[in-house]
C-alpha cells in the first residue's frame, strides 16, 4: 500500500496550490471526545477502522502477543477508550494523535499483563474476537528489529488507504465512474509492476488518451478523499498539513 502512496504523488503539483479544506472543520477526534453519543459512536466507528489493523500488528510485534490475545486486546482497547473516554484528554500540541494512542494502547496492556502476573507474555483469552484479516501474513514479512513506530506509522497509513480506497469505490459507482476506478485499480494497487498506459487501452478498448484523463481525473478524485480523512484524523492545520506530506508527498498551500 506504501508504493500507492508513491504513485500518488504525480500530478502532485496542481493539488498543492489548492487549499482544499476548510481550516475549521470539526475533526473525527475532536468529535470522539463530544458529550453527544450518536457523535461519539460515529467518531470512534471511524477511528476504530483506520487505526484497528496498526493496532493488532503493533500487539503482535511489540507485546509479542499470540492472535487471538492480539484481537482481544485491540477490540477491548476501542471499546475502554469508548467507555472511559480515553481521547478527551488528547492536546495536539503534544504531538500526534497516533502517538497518543499508541501511549494510551501501552497503558492498557500494561494493566493487562500486570492483572494475569506477567511481563510481555500472552495465553489467556478474552472473550471477544476480532478477524485479523490479511495481517498476519504481512507479518510474518516484517524483520524482528523492525522500529515499531515506522510500523504501527506504516499500518495506519494503510488503513487509511484501505478506507479512502473503499470510498472512492462508493464514490465512482455512485457517479457512474466505473471505469476510471478499474484503471487506477490497475495501476495503484497492482501485483509488482503496473501496466502500461497502452496496455489498458487495449484491454478497455479505448486510446491512451482516454487512459490518461481517466487515471488524471480519478487520482484527483482519490486524493481529495485521502485529504478529507486525514482532516478527520488531524487536529491542527499544522498536523494535517504534515500529515499530507508524509502520506501523499505534497505541499498543502
Amino acid at each position: 500500500m506504501l508504493s500507492t502512496s508513491a504513485r500518488l504523488r504525480e500530478d502532485s503539483g496542481a493539488r498543492a496550490a489548492h487549499p482544499l479544506f476548510p481550516i475549521t472543520q470539526v475533526s473525527t477526534i475532536r468529535e470522539a471526545g463530544a458529550s453527544d453519543g450518536l457523535s461519539r459512536l460515529r467518531a470512534f466507528e471511524t477511528l476504530t477502522r483506520v487505526y484497528r489493523r496498526p493496532v493488532y500488528v503493533y500487539l503482535r510485534l511489540k507485546w509479542r502477543m499470540d492472535p487471538t490475545l492480539s484481537e482481544d486486546l485491540t477490540q477491548e482497547f476501542f471499546a475502554t477508550a469508548f467507555a472511559n473516554r480515553y481521547f478527551d484528554v488528547y492536546l495536539p500540541a503534544k504531538g500526534r494523535f497516533r502517538t497518543f494512542l499508541r501511549t494510551c494502547l501501552d497503558r492498557l496492556v500494561s494493566k493487562h499483563l500486570q492483572a494475569q502476573g506477567r511481563q510481555k507474555r500472552s495465553g489467556d483469552r478474552l472473550a471477544l474476537a476480532l478477524p485479523p484479516d490479511e495481517a498476519e501474513r504481512m507479518l510474518a514479512t516484517i524483520p524482528v528489529e523492525r522500529d515499531m513506530e515506522a510500523v504501527f506509522d506504516a499500518e495506519w497509513i494503510r488503513g487509511l488507504m484501505t478506507e479512502s480506497l473503499q470510498a472512492l469505490r462508493e464514490d465512482a459507482e455512485a457517479r457512474g465512474k466505473r471505469l476510471g476506478l478499474a484503471l487506477f485499480e490497475r495501476i495503484a494497487f497492482a501485483d509488482g509492476p503496473p501496466p502500461t498506459y497502452a496496455q489498458l487501452a487495449r484491454d478497455h478498448g479505448i486510446g491512451v488518451t482516454a487512459v490518461t484523463n481517466q487515471l488524471s481525473r480519478t487520482r484527483r478524485r482519490f486524493r481529495e478523499i485521502v485529504l478529507e480523512k486525514l482532516r478527520d484524523v488531524t487536529t491542527s492545520e499544522e498536523e494535517f498539513r504534515s500529515e499530507a506530506r508524509a502520506v501523499l508527498g505534497i505541499e498543502l498551500r
